[in-house]
């Protein structure tokens, strides 16, 4: 956020409007307003930043693939579904095939639990 601000407050001193930064960076009135107060009570502290920093990038965002494991609760049912797989037998692995051959619409989670029993277990 502090990013963010830094940017806003480059652009309040390159003369942009209110709006035009509204849009470009997708902030509040008030976050604008907020730091052109900012500017006029401490603006040379600010300025200095501004000119220190150059210009801004934009913050990675979070891969996926680190996401799971950061939080496993929100990927529960994927989690214990993948246990259930690697734990079956060859029957009760076919029966689950079975049951996913049957789904008429398939979501994201039953295409990977039809991939993995497929790939790995090499069933039907």
């Amino acid at each position: 956020m502090l990013a963010k601000r830094l940017k806003i407050a480059k652009l309040l001193i390159e003369g942009k409007t209110y709006e035009g930064i509204c849009k470009e960076l997708k902030v509040s009135m008030g976050t604008i307003a907020r730091i052109n107060v900012w500017l006029a009570q401490s603006g040379e502290g600010f300025r200095s930043a501004v000119n220190k920093s150059g210009d801004f990038k934009e913050v990675d965002k979070p891969r996926w693939h680190g996401i799971k494991r950061k939080y496993p609760m929100y990927y529960w049912p994927e989690i214990l579904l993948k246990e259930i797989i690697y734990s079956a037998n060859k029957k009760q692995r076919e029966r689950l095939q079975g049951i996913i051959d049957t789904l008429d619409e398939k979501t994201v989670l039953t295409k990977k639990i039809d991939t993995i029993l497929r790939k790995t277990y090499n069933t039907t």
